[in-house]
This record gives structure tokens, sequence and C-alpha cells, in this order.
């Protein structure tokens, strides 16, 4: 079994993008920086990612996407009239939106996101992910801002009635926590609300109590609730908040271990959406009973992971593979949760 490389495999090169996608980023460079104040128009095509022309399937998924250049260490917002930066945008989403494509219609919206440099807060490795969920700075604001000026935008034009997933991962996760204790009480969002999958930002119990339309899934099929987990090898230092976890291989959240054979599918996707590595019972996880992070677990070589490049993270966090560990078992969860929301 060959070695990975964790950040080579996920990292998002600057190629060209296709054809197609040159023609919105061309319109994009056209247009004038915005300033920080500045509400962006989200009427407007070019700021999605995606946007379905024919949204024909029974149930959406609003895709809020994570840091999408692993180099830039400069704390600030990311520049999304810039072409380089839609690319990568683009890119990213063609490396998760598998997980839910085969059946939702994905709307992605471009946003000013956080730098890297946010999270590094002047260091060169994150040694803990101790969450930002309450959005604490400037810059986090500008962000949401962004995402929650997109996500009105989607909910009042372009749902159409549909029942919808959020999604995100790392600071898309952020995001999308926001969301839900925001519009947690809005009737049009909680007669469409499957659930909210919040993978790779820790949510801590203060959080949950402090924000009462935030509720974190219980088992596979609940609806109406938030999905959360952080993914770390059990010799990793875990230290940080207490969080609030789910299981995704037995979907319990308590202790109780999933072994391997629960696993449908450790998953490596390039950005062109095309797979290029796929192991079935590749590890099994349990939930830490005083920290609540998911530990990896049961897996045939423990020190593929654990002696992988994993920068800019610390030895041990596989925050970078928080999807693709289980990405499987995430695919089938999400049909699984609208079917339920639809009986």
């Amino acid at each position: 079994m060959r070695a990975l490389d964790v950040k080579r495999a996920l990292a998002v090169p600057a190629l060209v993008c296709a054809a197609v996608f040159a023609l919105l980023l061309a319109a994009c460079a056209a247009r004038p920086t915005p300033t920080p104040d500045e509400h962006l128009d989200y009427s407007r095509s070019e700021l999605w990612v995606e946007l379905p022309q024919d949204a024909n399937k029974p149930a959406d998924v609003f895709f809020v996407l994570p840091v999408v250049d692993l180099n830039n260490t400069t704390p600030g917002n990311e520049n999304v009239f810039d072409p380089k930066t839609a690319g990568r945008f683009r890119k990213t989403l063609n490396m998760q939106k598998g997980i839910v494509s085969d059946f939702a219609n994905v709307f992605a919206p471009l946003y000013r996101q956080q730098t890297l440099g946010c999270y590094l807060n002047g260091k060169t490795t994150i040694s803990t992910w101790t969450g930002s969920a309450s959005g604490s700075n400037s810059y986090a604001a500008l962000a949401y801002q962004d995402v929650r000026d997109a996500f009105e935008d989607y909910l009042q034009n372009r749902n159409g009635g549909r029942p919808f997933v959020l999604f995100g991962f790392s600071q898309g996760a952020e995001m999308v926590h926001r969301l839900v204790a925001d519009f947690g009480n809005n009737e049009a969002f909680v007669s469409r609300y499957v659930a909210a999958y919040a993978i790779g930002m820790p949510v801590s119990a203060e959080y949950v109590a402090q924000n009462p339309a935030v509720r974190m899934a219980q088992r596979a099929d609940d609806t109406g609730v938030v999905i959360s987990y952080n993914a770390a090898d059990e010799r990793a230092s875990l230290e940080g908040i207490r969080e609030v976890s789910i299981n995704p291989l037995n979907w319990r959240t308590d202790p109780t271990p999933a072994t391997r054979d629960q696993n449908l599918g450790f998953v490596l996707v390039d950005k062109d959406g095309n797979i290029t590595d796929e192991r079935p019972q590749y590890c099994g996880a349990y939930i830490h009973k005083d920290t609540g992070r998911l530990v990896v677990s049961d897996m045939e070589d423990p020190n593929e992971l654990y002696d992988a490049n994993n920068a800019p993270f610390a030895k041990g966090d596989y925050h970078l593979l928080d999807l693709s560990l289980f990405y499987r078992n995430l695919q089938e969860n999400v049909r699984v949760r609208i079917s339920s929301f639809a009986k």
C-alpha cells in the first residue's frame, strides 16, 4: 500500500480552468475589487461557483467551501474577483461535491473567505483546532456577511420550495454553524431544512446551549440537525474545546467504536472531480470519551496517515482528510437524511 502525501493529494493547484469557467473569470476580472463594507450582489451569476441552470433533482445542497489557498499565510480576506482565487474555488468544489451531487442540486457561492493566515495566527503549524463558530474577528465577519447574503438570495430566489442541505467543511463549517444559529427560527428555513453537515470545525456544548436552533445529530436519519466531527489519530494531542460529535461510521454519539468493516470507502478526488484513490474498509473510528474528538482507529497500517505529510496541521491531526476518510459513508448518509425528510 503506497504512502499518502496528504497535502499533495488534497491541494488545489493553480492551473488553467476549463473554457466555460474562463468566461466566468473574465467577467469577474472586469469588475472592481469590492470594499470591505460593500455587500456583494448574489443575483449576479458570476458570484456563484456553481449555479444549476436546471435544478431538476428533488433536493438542494447549499455548499460553503473551505480555505481554497493553503499558501496564503497573510491574515485577511480572499478577493473573489481575482481569477486565480475564483479558479481555486472551482477546483475545491470539484474535489468535494461528489459527496452530494448524485442526488442534489448544488449551489455554491464565492465569498470573501478568511485566508489560512487567519487560522495560523503567525505560526507555521496549526497545533489545535479550537473552533471559531461565533466568528470573533472582522475577517470572519466579512466572510459570513457574504455567505449570509448568498444564502438569503438562494432561499428567496433560487430554492423553489425544495428541501435543502447545508454542507461546509473547515471554514465552510464555521459559516454553516452560523447560518443554522441565525436562520433556525425562520419558518421558510425550518420547513425545508434537511440537515447541516458542518465538518472540521469543532462545536462545543456551550455553543449549542447558547444557540437553541442548533440541534446536534443523534442518529443516522434524524433531520433538522447538525452533523459535526473532527478526525485525529489516537496518538495526537487532543487538547482544545470539548466537542459535540457524531461518528460517521456507526452514527452514534457515544464512544462505541466502529470497525473498518463499517467504512464504505476512503476516497481521494482530484481538482477535476476524478477519483484517484478509493479504499473500502480503510479505517474504523470512535469518539474519545473525554474530548469528544473523533479518533481514527482499526487501520491495517496505523502509521500510513500518522507519518504522512500533513502540513499545515500537527502530526496526527487528520483535518485535511475529514471528508475523504468517510467519503462513501457521508455520501450515503446525505441520501438517507434527504429520504427521511421526504417521508
